[in-house]
């Protein structure tokens, strides 16, 4: 896997953080099917939440 230099290193959690967000917006639009702008809270909830097993970091 590619690694950042140790120049650019400090911006990854930020850029992690930014990619997961994106990524839980596509699935609390998809598990929702609302052809509004943005999910419901209870989509968005269930998205983060399946965000965190992915990512192994549930409890």
């Amino acid at each position: 896997m590619p690694q950042a230099c140790d120049r650019h290193l400090h911006k990854a959690q930020g850029l992690v953080e930014i990619a997961s967000w994106g990524a839980i917006d596509a699935l609390a639009a998809a598990i929702c099917g609302s052809t509004q702008l943005r999910a419901c809270v209870p989509c968005v909830e269930k998205a983060v939440d399946i965000i965190h097993v992915i990512n192994g970091d549930a409890e």
